[in-house]
């Protein structure tokens, strides 16, 4: 069944050869083991184990024959983890390595005929990360990345190179009791290091024991203990001397390096970062170079490298936020009205006085005429109503008191009438709703500000020009006339003033965490003063939030509520529980208004980053 297997994949991937026919060497071992084919040796492996090879083999197969290569060899690379000689599973693993290598270069090929150069790249990056020995792959790749300035690109170039020791691998355990001298000589042969002794190298009495360590670890023990200083001369030989001062410097090999700063970095720049990195690694040696914009250092190997993985990690542009704002604007109104409108004004008239105003009045003998010519009967009673028409048609107001409702009192000469004006009965509700959304994106780079204004502008009077003050030789200048009307005076001047909000937010990224320094203001028209000009008010808010990417938070809510109240009545009856409703309107207005700022930070133009980010407490908004 495993033979039929092997065979299977030989077909669908050319240039797989059975491992009975070619062995091949897996391992520093030159014996050759196979647990699933004949002639090798067993590769000792437990039954489970075989029985759990055997199971993923035959899943391997199958995704071979459904094309799925990828799949196909992480199954192998579990195989090699269990099984690591067998020569079998060896060869179909590198045999679907090199389909997967060949798929990655044809696709790669094509794209770079077609003038896709991400694609290109990223097809020779992978084939490479597959086979690092294919030269093929290798090459391709090259021609596939884009050409960089040398400027351009933060790169460390190596003026001085420093010797550094090869010892052998592994791990060794040591133990001795003597000099100090023969301890460091007996533990370097161990690696396969020669050691030579300084001048005036002074021996001392140790007693240590090492299990299991390897070079690095073991040397940094022995130098502490025995306090020397390890100079390397060759790549398998060093020289020992006393750790002092005067040999640190004398004695230690150092590396120079220039440090090329990416694009048109100004002197101040530079100088910060010579400082930070003196400060970080300890530098004695480093100056900045203002005319080739770079920073030349000088330091020990290890030193340097560890500065190298540090510029390059910190180099290329800066990470940039893109914020997504929404506000929200909510307004609310209520209103309500209830209770009942009562008169609190009436008006007294002499009901005779007001008859003898119709009579007297210069359309009483038309009235008559009219009457007669229409064949009506002229009378006291139709005389009177088409003269209470008439009046209440006219707009004079000493006739139209007796077409309103009014009572009599009096009685006789002293006959008089007041007026009885309508009375109101109120029952109203009134709500309504208002909502208002901006949406909008800004884009900020790193620790830079950004502004949003959502409002309008205002025009407010900045200065009058009076006809009084202008002279007359001012006037004749604009082509004005004393006999010139007022208003040919130019208008007056406005400035325009901006309502509404503005956000002001200066993003700040750290790993996955965005930081935002924000100030809000708002702006709205006040009460209006005396001499006709409104008062502006003006709200702020700073603060700083963190937020993760992509993470909404709200920036600011701003609340503005309001409520009025009024009685309009008779006095005393008005105040009087329950029955002042019937003598009064009570009218309630609420007002409520919402503005809510809710910001998504996504990060853009960033490196990966790695490490341990903990959340620290930032100031609230203030």
């Amino acid at each position: 069944m495993l033979r039929a297997l092997c065979l299977a994949i030989a077909l669908l991937i050319p240039g797989f050869v059975q491992a009975e026919s070619s062995p091949v060497e897996t391992t520093g071992n030159s014996q050759l083991c196979s647990d699933s084919a004949k002639g090798f040796s067993p590769c000792g492996i437990s039954k489970a184990d075989k029985k759990k090879v055997r199971i993923l083999y035959r899943q391997a197969a199958s995704l071979v024959e459904q094309k799925k290569f990828d799949e196909a060899l992480e199954k192998m690379k579990e195989i090699r983890g269990i099984s690591p000689r067998d020569t079998v599973y060896v060869t179909a693993e590198r045999a679907i390595q090199e389909k997967l290598v060949a798929d990655d270069l044809r696709k790669g090929n094509k794209a770079v005929l077609a003038g896709e150069a991400d694609t290109a790249l990223g097809s020779f990056r992978r084939a490479v990360e597959l086979d690092p020995t294919n030269d093929y792959a290798q090459e391709r790749l090259r021609d596939a990345l884009p050409i960089q300035s040398a400027l351009s690109n933060t790169k460390l170039r190596a003026d001085l190179t420093e010797t550094r020791l090869e010892p052998l691998a592994g791990r060794k355990s040591f133990e001795f009791k003597g000099s100090s001298t023969d301890a460091l000589e007996q533990f370097a042969k161990l690696f396969g290091v020669a050691t030579t002794q300084d001048q005036g190298l002074t021996p001392r009495k140790v007693r240590i024991k090492l299990d299991d360590v390897d070079w690095e670890t073991g040397l940094q023990i022995l130098q502490k203990v025995c306090k020397v200083l390890i100079v390397p001369l060759t790549d398998h030989s060093a020289l020992v001397a006393n750790d002092t001062e005067e040999n640190r410097r004398d004695l230690t090999r150092m590396s120079l390096r220039t440090f090329y700063a990416q694009g048109g970095s100004t002197t101040q720049e530079l100088t910060d970062l010579t400082t930070a990195l003196r400060v970080l690694f300890e530098l004695r040696f480093i100056s900045p170079n203002v005319a080739q914009g770079g920073i030349v250092i000088r330091a020990p190997q290890q030193t340097m490298d560890a500065i190298t993985k540090f510029l390059d990690y910190v180099q290329g542009d800066p990470p940039s936020v893109i914020m997504e704002v929404k506000v929200f604007q909510i307004s609310t109104t209520f209103t309500r009205d209830l209770g009942a409108s009562v008169p609190n004004e009436f008006t007294v008239f002499n009901i005779g006085t007001e008859l003898q105003n119709l009579v007297s009045s210069s359309s009483y003998q038309e009235i008559v005429a009219a009457l007669e010519a229409s064949g009506q009967t002229v009378n006291a009673t139709t005389i009177l109503a088409a003269l209470l028409a008439s009046a209440a048609s006219s707009s004079s107001s000493s006739s139209s008191l007796l077409t309103q409702p009014f009572a009599a009192f009096g009685g006789g000469l002293t006959l008089s009438g007041v007026t009885i004006p309508s009375t109101t009965v109120q029952f109203s509700d009134q709500n309504s709703l208002a909502r208002t959304l901006e949406d909008v994106l800004l884009r900020a780079g790193q620790g830079k500000a950004a502004t949003m204004k959502v409002g309008e502008r205002y025009p407010i009077v900045s200065s009058l020009f009076s006809a009084s003050s202008a002279t007359s030789s001012l006037l004749s200048s604009l082509g004005i006339t004393s006999s010139t009307a007022a208003s040919a005076i130019p208008s007056p001047q406005f400035s325009f003033e901006d309502l509404g909000l503005v956000m002001k937010a200066t993003p700040r990224v750290h790993g996955k965490l965005v930081s935002l320094e924000y100030e809000l203001t708002l702006r709205a028209l006040g009460a209006t003063q005396s001499n006709g000009l409104p008062l502006l008010t003006n709200r702020e808010i700073k603060g700083t939030i963190s937020t993760e990417d992509g993470q909404s938070v709200v920036m600011a809510g701003m609340v503005e509520k309001a409520e009025i109240a009024s009685i309009n009545g008779i006095p005393l009856l008005s105040m009087i529980p329950v029955i002042g409703e019937a003598f009064s309107v009570n009218t309630k207005e609420h007002t409520r208004d919402e503005l809510l700022v809710v910001v998504t930070p996504h990060i853009v133009s960033a490196k990966d980053q790695t490490g341990a980010y903990i959340r620290v407490p930032m100031n609230g908004p203030k």
